[in-house]
């Protein structure tokens, strides 16, 4: 059986925390039972990079500082599949 797939995108300009909520959602995936692929990206290439290069020390003091210091806007889109490889966005 074909499983559904939800594609989180994090965006916004340099140094907005945004690795840093990536891991966030993805340790709360995980602990909850999901599996998360991170798309690899020019600063890390792959899922297990993403988490050794995020670390968890600095990864507090920096959700610290996103907390204190930017706004977050949850958006829900959404999409309905044409075929298994094309999505049309409404």
């Amino acid at each position: 059986m074909m499983k559904n797939k939800l594609t989180i995108t994090v965006s916004g300009a340099t140094n907005t925390g945004k690795s840093h909520i990536i891991k966030l959602i993805s340790d709360v995936l995980q602990v909850n039972g999901f599996n998360v692929e991170i798309i690899p990206t020019l600063d890390c290439k792959s899922t297990k990079d993403f988490h050794y290069k995020m670390g968890n020390t600095a990864h507090q003091s920096a959700l610290q500082s996103i907390c204190e210091n930017t706004e977050i806007v949850l958006m829900n889109e959404q999409t309905t599949q044409l075929n298994n490889n094309q999505i049309n966005i409404k």
